[in-house]
């Protein structure tokens, strides 16, 4: 009976140290590519989308998914007041929807980049009616113990 226990036990030691081995293992390439698109996605639709009444939970949102000194400068341009107060003053609100992308144009070990097309709808009391404009958002993102996080953005 001492025998079978100590089997069994010695049997759930190994299933235990596999199961760990395998939560180890890293991503597989396709895993990683969809987790730098998604990570993408949610990004240029967090930068390109905000609304007058909740200037906060954007920043947030943005900043969430960012790093280094991308992070740093956006951090510091959208506290700016002047910026804050010109969105409320006009009741500005922007919609982004992906038009195209997010496309993978480099994967490595820990960089990556994505170029994304996106529509973004505008609206304000200044103007009439929404304006529409397609934008070209380049990213350049970076794995970090936290996920993949974007460090460097080009808007054209």
């Amino acid at each position: 009976m001492l025998v079978l226990w100590t089997i069994s036990g010695v049997l759930a030691v190994v299933a235990a140290l596999l199961g760990v081995l395998l939560l180890r293992q890293p991503p597989s390439e396709v895993e990683r590519r969809d987790e730098v698109a998604a990570v993408s996605e949610r990004f240029v639709l967090a930068l390109t989308s905000y609304d007058h009444a909740a200037l906060d939970e954007q920043r947030d949102a943005v900043l969430a998914l960012a790093t280094g000194s991308f992070a740093d400068d956006y951090a510091e341009t959208f506290g700016a007041a002047e910026l804050r107060t010109a969105l409320i003053e006009t009741e500005s609100v922007a919609r982004g929807e992906v038009a195209v992308g997010p496309l993978l144009a480099t994967l490595e070990d820990t960089r990556a980049r994505t170029f994304t097309v996106v529509e973004q709808t505008v609206r304000s009391n200044e103007v009439d009616g929404p304006q529409t404009r397609q934008l070209r958002v380049e990213l350049t993102l970076v794995d970090t113990p936290d996920g993949w996080r974007v460090d460097a953005v080009a808007v054209t």
